[in-house]
């Protein structure tokens, strides 16, 4: 698998150095709409996991086609699977037109039926985002919610206070750790409520 810097299809580019690829113009700021699952539609949800997660994890897969629907419901990567798949650099190159074959292919059907009847990955919750596992990043937004499939999944979360800062920078930690023992890419949530609850508490005493 090929090392991106924003795993959602940008390549690394030596001009940004390991800079994560910002967020994307939206192409459309209409409502998400609710996607019948044409054949169409099937197949592009199916592509986006078959090219981005290990092809041996149908954790992995059902992570990214969470991810591919929580873009669609936010109304800002356009109004069907195609349309947020499709998207120019946000997923693997060729992800709309490279052939898919074998028993991996069937999974990514099977999974995306899944995600169309309403199945979701409990542990990326509203992530829209994720780059290959094992990558580090300098910046201090990126709040990791689960390694799968060969990914690290991730919320941006603005820092404003102490404790949101340490929550993020404890979370890129564990998601390192998790990376180094992801060989079959089983899904590894990250948690962290004890350590904001922690970190508020040390925060509000410095302030009193």
């Amino acid at each position: 698998m090929a090392k991106r810097i924003f795993h959602l299809g940008a390549v690394v580019l030596a001009t940004l150095g390991a800079g994560c690829a910002q967020t994307p113009k939206p192409r459309s700021t209409m409502p998400a709409m609710n996607v019948g699952l044409s054949t169409t539609e099937r197949t592009c949800l199916a592509r986006a996991m078959y090219f981005e997660a290990r092809r041996n994890s149908e954790d992995g897969m059902l992570a990214v086609g969470t991810v591919v629907q929580n873009r669609l419901r936010s109304g800002r990567y356009g109004s069907s699977y195609c349309d947020v798949v499709g998207q120019k650099g946000q997923f693997a190159p060729g992800v709309l037109t490279r052939p898919m074959q074998g028993e991996a292919a069937e999974r990514a059907g099977r999974v995306a039926d899944q995600i169309a009847s309403g199945r979701r990955h409990p542990a990326v919750r509203n992530a829209m985002f994720f780059h290959t596992a094992g990558l580090r990043f300098p910046y201090p937004n990126m709040r990791y919610v689960l390694i799968a499939g060969g990914n690290a999944f991730y919320e941006k979360r603005s820092v404003i206070s102490l404790a949101t800062a340490a929550e993020n920078a404890r979370s890129r930690a564990i998601a390192l750790a998790y990376a180094k023992t992801d060989g079959l890419g089983a899904g590894r949530p990250i948690m962290l409520a004890s350590l904001t609850r922690n970190v508020a508490m040390e925060d509000t005493s410095r302030r009193r």
